[in-house]
């Protein structure tokens, strides 16, 4: 399944580095820190909960998650 989907940060770990993302059709979906697009000047990127993103949501082996999320 791909895509672009727009949705909001449910949940973060800062310390794990992952959480979820809610698209706007309700789902949940799970995101980890190495997918969120950053700037050259950027190290390490974290969502903030309630945050816009947009994202693909991709079939992983470990099953559903966001992919190449951008920060809004």
């Amino acid at each position: 399944m791909t895509g672009r989907t727009m949705g909001r940060c449910k949940w973060w770990s800062k310390e794990r580095g992952y959480g979820f993302i809610t698209g706007d059709d309700g789902i949940d979906i799970f995101c980890h820190y190495r997918e969120i697009v950053k700037s050259d000047s950027e190290e390490k990127v974290d969502l903030i909960e309630g945050q816009r993103v947009e994202f693909e949501i991709r079939d992983t082996p470990k099953g559903t998650a966001a992919a190449q999320i951008v920060r809004l």
